[in-house]
């Protein structure tokens, strides 16, 4: 049998009816289950920045992107300077086995994009004309009017501007009229186009710049084929952790294809990560303040920690005596009041674990925490946490708590058991 936990089982936590617990257990209990929470719904928030932010760039920006590598990119990775006429770009059977052949399980799909000037009596706007590489996201961010049909024969002149192009171009909503003009060979080709819907995703670089637009009107625009479009969007990369080494990947298997005389066009590979940087940038940014906090929170519980067990072995200095004074060693009294310890560890995990889950599926639900949009992209504090990472901070806690408990463990070995006897 263990006597160390036989004994720590009939050492009585609650302390006196009079005095109610004791100091040392309020203060283990409360420091764990504080600092648990805190550590909790930092990682939670982390997580569910990551999240958020990462789906809404790659709802803009495909995961990677393929198009023809002009004379004025920069090398392989660069992006190419602004063009006025698109080089038409083709999903060919060629093509599409060695994308099939790299990156099994991804989707690759013809998309295109065009440059332009949206212009009103009063005001005007340097956009991007793009088709939309993932219709859900952008459905998802639509805050007035509709989602064109753009299957459809009668939407060919149909675009979806951001909230923030609305204000800027002085437009009252979904219905409007509003006249584009496009550079090609030299000259200016005019459109007249309706806006059908208005969307608003927070990222401001993109709201300012991206106008959904019917690839048929980009194709006409360019005289591309029904086939072909200005770049390959590709997607269903199982992990974001992924997106950079299957951009090289793909970029080293589409150089040996076109050196092998597989391919008659040298392909260009790019990907979110880098049309993303400054978002990308910011999020790892989240990943210093959540270490910072976190080294903090484990300090607190480990001085919470050793300082709580002094109180508890000073409050039985004369059970400690007697225990001696029976035979007990130094090491089974120290044994006992670590497990004492770690029983009151697991009452602040419990607790920290419920009041945190608490808080985080409170917010996940209902979203009662609100951001400022415009500073950190989300008008609400986004919350994401898997079972892992609740396993993880609790195990951590557990070998923290047990790491440190055994330095004040050690001052049972100072005391005299004809003196602890006579202590009050």
């Amino acid at each position: 049998m263990n006597v160390a936990l036989l004994i720590a089982r009939r050492i009585d936590l609650r302390g006196s009816r009079r005095r109610g617990s004791g100091p040392g257990v309020v203060i283990a209990v409360a420091g764990i289950a504080l600092a648990l929470t805190v550590m909790m719904i930092s990682v939670a928030v982390m997580q569910g920045f990551k999240k958020e932010i990462r789906a809404k760039v790659t709802g803009f920006e495909s995961q990677l992107t393929v198009d023809i590598a002009s004379e004025n990119a920069d090398e392989f990775g660069g992006e190419t300077d602004v063009v006025t006429d698109a080089t038409s770009v083709r999903l060919t059977p060629e093509l599409k086995a060695i994308i099939a052949e790299t990156l099994p399980g991804a989707r690759a799909a013809i998309a295109a994009s065009r440059p332009g000037v949206l212009k009103t009596d009063t005001d005007f706007a340097g956009v991007v004309f793009s088709t939309p590489s993932d219709s859900m996201f952008v459905a998802s961010h639509i805050v007035d009017g509709k989602m064109p049909d753009y299957s459809a024969g009668n939407s060919e002149n149909d675009i979806i501007l951001s909230a923030s192009m609305m204000r800027t171009l002085g437009l009252s909503g979904p219905g409007e009229k509003i006249g584009a003009y496009f550079f090609s060979n030299g000259g200016i080709k005019a459109r007249r186009f309706t806006v059908v819907g208005v969307y608003d995703t927070h990222l401001t670089d993109y709201d300012a710049s991206v106008v959904y637009a019917s690839p048929a009107m980009i194709a006409r625009l360019d005289r591309l084929g029904a086939d072909a479009g200005t770049r390959i969007d590709i997607n269903g990369l199982p992990s974001d952790a992924l997106i950079e080494p299957s951009a090289k990947r793909l970029q080293d298997a589409l150089l040996t294809a076109y050196y092998d005389r597989r391919l008659p066009e040298l392909y260009r590979v790019d990907n979110a990560h880098r049309r993303g940087a400054v978002y990308f940038n910011w999020l790892e940014l989240l990943d210093t303040n959540v270490a910072v906090i976190l080294a903090l929170m484990a300090a607190v519980s480990a001085f919470t920690l050793i300082s709580s067990l002094f109180i508890i072995i000073l409050e039985r200095v004369n059970m400690i005596g007697i225990l001696k004074a029976l035979g007990a060693s130094n090491s089974l009294v120290r044994r006992t009041f670590i497990i004492v310890a770690e029983r009151l560890v697991v009452r602040g995990l419990v607790i920290g674990n419920l009041v945190s889950l608490g808080l985080i599926a409170l917010q996940a639900f209902t979203h009662i925490l609100p951001l400022d949009a415009d500073t950190y992209y989300l008008n609400y504090v986004p919350v994401s946490i898997g079972w892992l990472d609740v396993l993880a901070l609790n195990a951590g806690v557990i070998v923290m708590a047990a790491l440190v408990l055994l330095l004040p463990s050690h001052i049972v070995a100072t005391i005299s058991p004809a003196r602890s006897i006579r202590y009050d």
